[in-house]
């Protein structure tokens, strides 16, 4: 969580960031107005697509625990269950099987845990409860049955079989079986419970709204309300041994955070008020002198303080700008911190200093590539203090697991693009350089650096020939793996945004043209080039919509996808052109209004998909004679990547990467799917209407 330098002198980095921003901002509007989908689910639609997490992790972490010195998990919203077996630098999920908020996560040793949480309405109230467990450290996860329908917030274990979870409405639960039976237990209240702690089999309480703390000293069997002198809403409670322990919230009538000290196991306890900025929601001890409380702070700004006597004095320290929901320690120099848009930070020295371990939340996803069924690799950006950082996923079991690691520690190494030909060999481009890798991404060098570089986009055929494209018209190209790159002639000065080359002679590159001060969107460019760039000549595409991608599968079959917009610049539709004879004409194969289209992907001259808003993703077996819907239960796709007909993959914002094995369609029924092409809600010439399918006019 280091400082950057401000990067917002400079009027390149400037329009950059501008570019940046308003990506973000166009995504975000179109993940607002459009309807929400539940990325939470494995199977999305009808079963065609399947949801792959975390990758980007967006959903919030409300709940994190070490098991041993390196290892840990996390949990939250969507069912969300993560791990990490290094302090996490990298982390796995693993299928939960349900969509709840899971909150509470505890591990009686490497292969014993549990997860419980609620089940929530569409106004994300609580609906009722969900308790998993594991029996093989995380490998597998069943649900149990609670007896109750309260949503439930926090749990703890002490062994394999004795255990406790609290939650809505003054519930306690507790089991002597490792939860094959749970015990409903008398509190004595009807207040909310959010948090437990046991400092053995005997002894432990629970916190909640309005001041409460309940003790029980005969292992949950009965509980008796304590004494807390304040009426805050206490959030988190940690017990080191039978006596010592602290318990934080937020008072709303003072409107400061608090945290509350015994050293009589809770006879009595000693408040001491945080700074009135600083609202707690977790804490943690290790010790009796060492221990943190992570929440959030004014302007949503997530922080950590820290203390080294028992809390009598706080130490500020990390601060990020997502809430901090969650906080473990693992002795007085580890610790893992966990909040809102899958943020995940940890620290190796007692919270001296903070690093990122996750890809953090208002991400803009930029790029997905494979270079077979099983390898493929995610970039995003995320905004840190600022600047931009990168990172990268990988996967190599198609997408089931996935490792995610900073692409760069400066913000000098933002990447907006990325190619991979095979398992091993890569290239990256963005702001202020051109990186190969030789290990699958693990490691990346600078192959060209260039402050003024400006690349969007980039494309390789084979280990020696690729192509970069950027802001003010830039095309470079290699012919010998990035050892050298020279400058190509587009003839433009527009944003070149994509590039998509058939072999290493016959290349397309599209762009967006600007007002001087980039306010305006003036139109559209089609580049082409049959001579591997020596000469690039424009082409006209047929349509005055925006082109947003391009996918050619030899030298004469391409295929384009669009948007339609209005005076303001707002989507009013997207359109599908193709071409037979490498540009030379283009003809309309789709159109639809409502949804812009922002992605294509051929793999032969038969097979293709394209996608775009709402989640609208559309295929064709036919070359795009007929075109007809899919179900992924996506917002707004911003890329696709297909190996074959059957293996591929969306990176949908900000739900997630969806995967298919079918091609799109459903499992064991693709004539069903196939039942019903869409309907053209308006035409144009050269597009015939007939009982709802598309003839090409190519």
């Amino acid at each position: 969580m280091g400082q950057h330098a401000t990067t917002t002198g400079n009027p390149i980095v400037r329009r950059r960031i501008y570019n940046l921003l308003c990506c973000a901002l166009i995504l975000l509007t179109l993940a607002l107005v459009l309807p929400a989908a539940t990325p939470a689910a494995v199977y999305s639609g009808d079963g065609g697509w399947v949801w792959q997490t975390p990758v980007p992790q967006i959903e919030t972490l409300r709940a994190v625990v070490f098991v041993g010195d390196s290892e840990a998990w996390a949990a939250g919203d969507g069912g969300t269950l993560l791990r990490t077996a290094d302090v996490g630098k990298t982390w796995s999920t693993q299928a939960s099987g349900t969509d709840a908020s899971l909150r509470g996560l505890s591990f009686a040793d490497a292969q014993h845990g549990w997860a419980v949480g609620a089940s929530l309405d569409a106004s994300y109230h609580d609906v009722g409860n969900a308790i998993l467990a594991t029996t093989d450290g995380g490998l597998t996860w069943h649900p149990q049955d609670a007896g109750v329908q309260r949503g439930l917030n926090a749990a703890t274990f002490v062994d394999r079989a004795r255990g406790w979870a609290v939650g809505d409405a003054g519930t306690i639960l507790r089991t002597v079986d490792g939860g094959a039976t749970w015990q409903t237990r008398g509190s004595g209240t009807m207040k909310k419970l959010l948090a437990v702690s046991f400092a053995s089999a005997a002894r432990g309480w629970a916190v909640g709204v309005q001041g409460t703390i309940l003790r029980t000293v005969d292992g949950g069997r009965t509980w008796r309300a304590q004494h807390s002198g304040t009426r805050a809403r206490l959030t988190g409670v940690s017990f080191v041994d039978a006596r010592h322990g602290w318990a934080v919230g937020f008072a709303s009538t003072s409107g400061r955070g608090v945290v509350l000290a015994t050293a009589d196991g809770g006879t009595t306890w000693h408040r001491r008020d945080l700074p009135s900025w600083f609202e707690p929601l977790a804490v943690s001890f290790s010790d009796r002198r060492h221990g943190m409380v992570a929440g959030w702070a004014s302007d949503d700004v997530g922080l950590i303080m820290a203390t080294a006597d028992g809390g009598a004095h706080w130490k500020d320290g990390a601060g990020e700008p997502q809430t901090i929901e969650a906080i473990d320690l693992a002795g007085r120099q580890r610790a893992l911190a966990v909040g809102d848009g899958g943020l995940i930070a940890a620290t190796a020295d007692g919270g001296a200093t903070w690093k990122r371990r996750d890809a953090g939340t208002s991400t803009l996803n930029y790029d997905i590539s494979f270079c077979d069924a099983r390898h493929g690799w995610v970039l995003r950006n995320l905004p840190n203090s600022a600047a931009w950082l990168s990172y990268l996923s990988s996967t190599s079991d198609g997408g089931v697991t996935w490792q995610t690691r900073r692409f760069s520690e400066s913000w000098k190494d933002v990447v907006l693009a990325m190619d991979f030909v095979d398992p091993q060999h890569g290239w990256a481009a963005g702001w202020g350089a051109i990186f190969a890798t030789h290990d699958g991404g693990l490691h990346w060098s600078a192959q060209r650096r260039d402050d003024q570089l400006g690349a969007s986009a980039m494309d390789f055929v084979d280990l020696s020939h690729g192509w970069v494209v950027g802001d003010d018209g830039m095309i470079l190209a290699t012919s010998d793996g990035g050892a050298t790159w020279r400058a190509q002639h587009s003839g433009v000065s527009a944003r070149l945004e994509h590039v998509n080359f058939a072999d290493a002679d016959h290349g397309w590159v599209t762009g967006t043209s600007f007002s001087e001060d980039y306010s305006e969107t003036i139109g559209s460019v089609l580049l082409a080039t049959f001579d591997g760039g020596t000469t690039w000549r424009l082409q006209d595409p047929g349509t005055r919509a925006l082109i947003t991608d391009a996918s050619c599968v030899d030298a004469t079959h391409c295929w384009l996808a669009g948007t339609t917009v209005d005076a303001d610049g707002l989507p009013t539709g997207g359109v599908i052109m193709a071409t037979a004879d490498g540009g030379a004409t283009w003809r309309q194969q789709y159109a639809t209004a409502g949804d812009g289209l922002s992605a294509v992907d051929f793999v032969d001259t038969s097979h293709g998909w394209v996608a775009g808003a709402s989640g609208t993703v559309l295929a064709t077996e036919d070359g795009g004679a007929t075109w007809r819907a899919q179900q992924p239960s996506a917002n707004h796709v911003s890329a696709l990547e297909f190996v074959d007909v059957t293996h591929g993959w969306l990176l949908a914002y900000p739900d997630g990467v969806l995967a298919t094995t079918t091609g799109g369609w459903a499992p064991h029924s693709q004539q069903t799917a196939l039942g019903k092409a869409l309907p053209i809600p308006w035409r144009k010439a050269g597009v015939t209407q007939r009982t709802g399918a598309l003839d090409a006019s190519l």
